[in-house]
């Protein structure tokens, strides 16, 4: 398959378009990278190719009628694992277009999160497709069972320790009688106290929150370690590293105290599966979010 591209060479949209068209087309743009095509410059050219065997599997699933049926034949060939390729095109705006400027943008929005929801759910059945509901049960499964193993005793095993220094540091950022750039240790990134801190704005100050915070933390641990082992072994390495983690013991007991360093194994995966995810898609939200979680649970530079 072969697309067209306005930006594929740095070229403009179009030669002489409007502010408010190109405005909409920016806009429209970003909701379609962000929700259905990443690493796609300009799905909306209209100038596209097909090999005939790409056609057939393509437009016998293709159902919008509307001008978002371009991001749907995209979305579709991606699917199908069916190559596209970009190329450069130089296009001249004309007058005289009938798009609705308030409904047109409005009908492609709700058409994008149809097709969102259409893949979702397997809508386009397509061979050998990936199943979110399937995957949607297995992530709860692990998050509900790891926080199961870990809610017991949770506030007694053991007894209240040092973890109140950096329990109190998050109360007073709460008051606002202090606003620091490191934990109670000086070594430490201050991210965990502020995290209490809003926790403590949401639900009220509470000395239990804290090690709820961090138990939530070591069972969504378990739900990162098996999107790790599932994208880089498959699903069955996935599922048993994932439950090795959940029933591992010290990792267990550490969530029952609310230290930060309790919280670096979640962000450390979590980290990791952003860099490779943007390795992976070519996507630069991804790589800014993995350069946010490398960063921010570290210690500070400023003293």
């Amino acid at each position: 398959m072969v697309i067209a591209s306005r930006l594929a060479a740095g070229l403009g949209r179009a030669d002489g378009e409007s502010i408010i068209r190109r405005l909409m087309g920016k806009a429209f743009n970003l909701m379609v990278q962000a929700l259905v095509l990443p690493g796609i410059r300009d799905s909306q050219c209209g100038l596209k190719g097909f090999h005939y065997q790409a056609a057939r599997p393509i437009f016998s699933r293709q159902r919008l009628n509307g001008f978002a049926f371009d991001v749907e034949v995209l979305a579709l060939a991606r699917a199908l694992k069916i190559p596209i390729k970009e190329l450069p095109l130089r296009v001249k705006d004309c007058p005289g277009s009938t798009v609705n400027r308030i409904l047109t943008p409005l009908q492609m929005a709700v058409d994008i999160i149809y097709l969102k929801l259409a893949f979702f759910i397997n809508e386009y059945r397509l061979p050998g497709g990936y199943q979110p509901l399937r995957e949607a049960a297995t992530i709860m499964t692990l998050f509900f069972a790891a926080l199961a193993l870990r809610l017991p005793w949770l506030w007694e095993i053991p007894r209240f320790i040092d973890e109140l220094k950096e329990v109190r540091l998050s109360y007073l950022i709460f008051t606002g009688q202090a606003l620091p750039l490191h934990n109670a240790a000086h070594d430490i990134g201050a991210m965990h106290n502020y995290i209490l801190a809003i926790i403590f704005k949401l639900l009220g100050p509470g000395i239990y929150w804290p090690r709820l915070y961090v138990a939530c933390c070591s069972a969504l641990t378990v739900i990162v370690v098996y999107l790790l082992g599932r994208i880089l072994f498959g699903r069955t390495t996935g599922l048993l590293t994932s439950v090795f983690l959940m029933f591992n013991g010290m990792n267990i007991l550490t969530s029952h105290m609310a230290w930060a360093n309790c919280t670096t194994p979640f962000f450390f995966t979590l980290a990791m599966l952003s860099t490779i995810l943007a390795e992976q898609k070519r996507n630069g939200w991804w790589l800014a979010a993995a350069g946010l979680l490398w960063a921010a649970p570290c210690k500070p530079i400023l003293r």
